[in-house]
């Protein structure tokens, strides 16, 4: 059975969403760094992120997230999603479906020109649905430098 939930953009801190992200982020990679209140609040407060989360509607219940930062380079504005997880025990019921729609709704209003998105070779059932909404596996080295 579909679950009934409602997607929004996180606006307003709760102690709540404190403790279903950190939940959820602990699904998506076990050594994550816990958010704390401030780094919920940065989030909420910066205009380049907007942190999208899937409720349940009987409850409020926060059982997915999706993040989007959006960021203007010299020829385009782009955006990025990053952290996208959907609560385990919700997997397969088209939440995770429903958080990219929005985000890629919410980037068509904003006139983003390109919306990437990197994603773990492991992460096969995500793959499938990022190609299923329409997402193009690019030609390209990704490089990364801890600091």
């Amino acid at each position: 059975m579909k679950q009934q939930i409602y997607i929004e953009q996180l606006k307003k801190y709760s102690l709540d969403a404190v403790t279903a992200l950190n939940s959820l982020l602990m699904q998506l990679n076990n050594r994550a760094t816990p958010l704390t209140k401030s780094a919920i609040r940065e989030m909420m407060d910066s205009p380049a992120t907007r942190l999208f989360v899937a409720r349940r509607l009987d409850n409020n219940q926060i059982i997915g997230i999706l993040a989007m930062i959006v960021y203007r380079i010299p020829y385009t504005k782009k955006g990025l999603l990053e952290d996208f997880v959907v609560d385990e025990k919700y997997r397969r019921c088209g939440i995770g479906t429903k958080l990219v729609k929005f985000a890629i709704d919410k980037a068509q209003k904003e006139e983003l020109a390109y919306l990437d998105f990197t994603s773990r070779p492991t992460r096969e059932a995500a793959s499938k649905l990022y190609q299923r909404l329409g997402f193009k596996k690019r030609d390209t080295n990704v490089y990364r430098i801890g600091l």
